[in-house]
C-alpha cells in the first residue's frame, strides 16, 4: 500500500486537519531539511534553512513551534531535520529517527 505525507500549504489547512483528524497530535509531516539546499547554512545557526517539501514544492507557508527549528542544540549528536505536527497545529523539527516521541504518519 503506498502513502504520501501530508503537505500544509496554509492556516486553513491546519486548522482543517487539527479539528478532523483524530491521530494528528505529534504525527510526522512532509516535510524535512534538504542539506544540500542553497539556502542550508548551517553556521546561521539554529535555523539553517533547506526545509522543503517532499513532492518538491518550494515553502511558502511555515507554521513552526516558538523557537522552532532549533535542531536541538542540546543534541550534537543527531540532526532534527524532519518535521511533525503538534496537537496546536504548530510544527516541530525532530531527528528522522523519531527520538523525542512516538510520530506516526499524517
Amino acid at each position: 500500500m503506498g502513502a504520501d505525507l501530508v503537505t500544509i500549504e496554509d492556516q486553513i489547512e491546519t486548522d482543517w486537519i487539527v479539528n478532523n483528524v483524530p491521530y494528528a497530535h505529534n504525527s510526522w509531516i512532509g516535510l524535512w531539511q534538504d542539506h544540500n539546499d542553497a539556502s542550508y547554512d548551517e553556521s546561521s545557526g539554529a535555523h539553517p534553512g533547506g526545509w522543503r517539501w517532499v513532492h518538491g514544492k518550494l515553502v511558502s507557508y511555515t507554521n513552526w513551534d516558538s523557537d522552532e527549528p532549533n535542531d536541538e542544540p542540546n543534541n550534537t549528536a543527531v540532526d532534527e531535520e524532519r518535521a511533525c505536527l503538534r496537537s496546536s497545529g504548530n510544527w516541530n523539527d525532530l531527528p528522522a529517527t523519531g527520538a523525542g516521541g512516538s510520530q506516526q504518519a499524517l
